[in-house]
């Protein structure tokens, strides 16, 4: 992403608008939320869960949010990032294991180079690819299935929430969640052979 498409999306994201989240959560919050984590050992579950967060964190800071480069918003989520996981060592009370610098940089991208866009370094190119491929799939064949799955991770922390949003009960919604994962997976199983 470059500045010009993030002065794009930056004004109607903070307007709560729904593409341009998703668009600015898949190519800049989620991966560098992700790399903010990479120097700390956390157990897989631990990281997604503190990726998460921080994603969401750094939705919620957005209306506040003044830069105007990707270079400033990557900062802002860096740091939420990395709050999120001082916040999370003080409340378990034990610091995991750090990683020397010299192994994060010699095994932290997997063979992958660093793409210009701030991708994940962690994910090969071939799997992001697959994965667009299949959101755009999605947005074709089900555009309230995006939808969904898009404000289930970056607007909702629960199904509650979700049902409110959307206009159905708890019970409805968890189906619809669970259809609209259901077809992803198979997107994402068929895309891949």
């Amino acid at each position: 992403m470059d500045d010009k498409k993030l002065r794009e999306l930056l004004p109607m994201a903070k307007k709560k608008d729904e593409r341009a989240t998703h668009e600015l959560f898949r190519d800049l919050i989620y991966p560098v939320s992700g790399k903010s984590l990479a120097s700390w050992k956390f157990d897989p579950g631990t990281h997604a869960d503190l990726v998460q967060d921080a994603a969401i964190n750094v939705l919620k800071g957005l209306p506040e949010f003044r830069g105007k480069t990707v270079g400033e918003i990557q900062s802002f989520v860096w740091i939420v990032g990395k709050r999120v996981a001082i916040d999370y060592i003080k409340k378990k009370g034990k610091k995991p294991e750090e990683i020397p610098l010299d192994e994060l940089c010699m095994t932290s991208n997997n063979g992958v180079w660093l793409s210009h866009n701030g991708d994940d370094p962690s994910v090969p190119i071939e799997t992001e690819d697959l994965i667009r491929k299949a959101l755009n799939e999605l947005e074709r064949q089900r555009p309230d299935c995006l939808k969904t799955l898009t404000r289930i991770v970056t607007e909702c922390e629960s199904i509650r929430e979700l049902a409110k949003k959307i206009g159905r009960t708890g019970g409805a919604t968890r189906v619809h969640l669970h259809g609209c994962r259901k077809r992803f997976k198979a997107i994402l199983k068929r895309l891949s052979g």
